[in-house]
């Protein structure tokens, strides 16, 4: 059996890095730009010319794509190959509704859709430590746990089809506004003369304390303008969050805040700066153009 990856940028690089330590002369890789796959190649991994050929060579395929228009050209391609018993697993983040239509194509040509979307960021997708949100049948989920093994810390059932994006939807909400809160408490720290950069030391352990403080919001008191996820990424993200609390009947005021702030940051054209650069929007400093660690 070989295992697929398609698309290899900051999370699909990753990923496809961990299986193919964890299964050597296994995995098949392709991406639309193909200097992404020589690297792979580059670590052992086999470049397929085409998603169909992937499709072919594989009864395990693991997405790594931008959005849901990226996963529904993807899947057309795979499923132009019937494969009983084959598995898909969807780590990109997509709606819910998208997913649940997927799956119902998938079933037809007897492949397995399990949505799958991680979280940890690229840093916890180097360390092989992500969440993953599984939603799918229960008779695939062993499998799927399985695959993702190489590169999970956990991975949980959270429900039927979709359920996993309608759970990373929730994190979403929590990222997208807990960073504005760290860009609003940073420069409220500063401007007050506190040091800020050691607030998450003096914070730790109590009920402030947060990845996000631990790992990001060094960062963000630095502006080190180093790209880990961007802006416009994020604010896809919101408008997937948006799109599933309105059609749920949810109120979310703060998501509406949230998000007026996000749209308004990327449409002033900071789209590709990393999601920390938002604390330079909260001080009212001009931003610098980020450098991507691909």
């Amino acid at each position: 059996m070989k295992i697929g990856v398609v698309g290899l940028g900051l999370m699909g690089s990753a990923l496809a890095t961990h299986l193919i330590a964890a299964h050597p002369g296994r995995i098949v890789v392709w991406n639309r730009d193909p200097s992404k796959a020589e690297a792979l190649r580059n670590k052992g991994a086999e470049v397929a010319r085409t998603p169909q050929e992937l499709s072919m060579l594989c009864d395990v395929i693991h997405l790594s794509l931008l959005d849901t228009r990226a996963v529904q050209a993807v899947a057309a391609a795979i499923f132009e190959v019937s494969k009983p018993g084959g598995l898909i697993l969807d780590h990109s983040t997509i709606s819910a509704e998208a997913t649940r239509a997927l799956s119902d194509q998938a079933a037809q040509l007897g492949w397995s859709w399990v949505d799958a979307p991680v979280s940890g960021g690229s840093e916890g997708a180097r360390a092989g430590r992500l969440a993953v949100f599984l939603g799918g049948r229960k008779a695939d989920m062993e499998r799927a746990s399985a695959a993702c093994a190489p590169f999970a810390r956990q991975s949980r059932r959270m429900g039927p089809s979709g359920a996993g994006q309608a759970t990373k939807a929730a994190n979403q909400l929590i990222v997208g506004g807990t960073f504005l809160l760290l860009a609003e408490a940073a420069v409220l720290a500063e401007r007050a003369g506190v040091d800020a950069a050691i607030l998450p030391e003096v914070l730790a352990g109590g009920f402030a304390d947060s990845t996000l403080l631990q790992h990001q919001f060094a960062r963000m008191v630095a502006d080190d303008g180093v790209v880990q996820g961007t802006a416009a990424v994020m604010l896809k993200d919101l408008d997937l969050v948006a799109d599933q609390a309105e059609r749920s009947g949810t109120s979310t005021p703060f998501l509406a805040a949230a998000h007026a702030i996000w749209t308004a940051y990327v449409a002033d054209g900071h789209g590709d700066t990393d999601w920390t650069a938002i604390a330079q929007r909260v001080r009212g400093k001009p931003l610098r153009e980020g450098t991507c660690n691909e």
